[in-house]
């Protein structure tokens, strides 16, 4: 990632995981960033984040509901059919 902006060439796309703490919730962002070619910016980035800790929660359950019914298929007697 540093590289990205050393030589500031690349699009960058990641996830960011915020950690709670007293004064916040736990959140996740995408971070977007991507140089600016052109124009009076040139040489600078354009950097956009997106709040996405609704989609993590929602793929963290269906992982947790996943896991339940592979574990309670694994122990039902149709499972060695």
């Amino acid at each position: 990632m540093i590289s990205t902006y050393e030589n500031n060439t690349y699009i960058e796309d990641f996830d960011c995981h915020v950690l709670p703490d007293e004064e916040r919730e736990e959140r996740w962002l995408n971070h977007w960033s991507k140089p600016i070619e052109r124009g009076l910016y040139k040489g600078g980035r354009m950097e956009h984040y997106t709040d996405i800790t609704g989609l993590k929660r929602m793929q963290r359950e269906l992982k947790e509901t996943k896991q339940d019914l592979e574990s309670d298929n694994r122990g039902s007697p149709d499972s060695h059919l």
